[in-house]
């Protein structure tokens, strides 16, 4: 699973695992994709020319850390 930004000034396609057609990513659109082939030389070029952004997803896990405002009437 991987975060990709498509920052390139044209559609870009992506097979996806379980998809029977690729997924485009129209410029500056971000997608979570799992990527039927992690190692694509195509994605590999993409990336290394700045065409697309490939990044980790961010972690469900974690939660937001900034506090709260308490809602009114009470307290903190």
């Amino acid at each position: 699973m991987a975060r990709i930004t498509n920052r390139a000034p044209g559609a870009r396609a992506f097979w996806v695992r379980g998809d029977a057609a690729p997924r485009l990513l129209q410029p500056g659109e971000s997608a979570e994709l799992d990527l039927l082939d992690a190692e694509d030389p195509l994605v590999a070029a993409w990336a290394a020319s700045g065409e697309i952004v490939v990044e980790a997803p961010p972690d469900a896990s974690r939660r937001d850390l900034r506090r709260r405002r308490p809602a009114a009437g009470r307290e903190a």
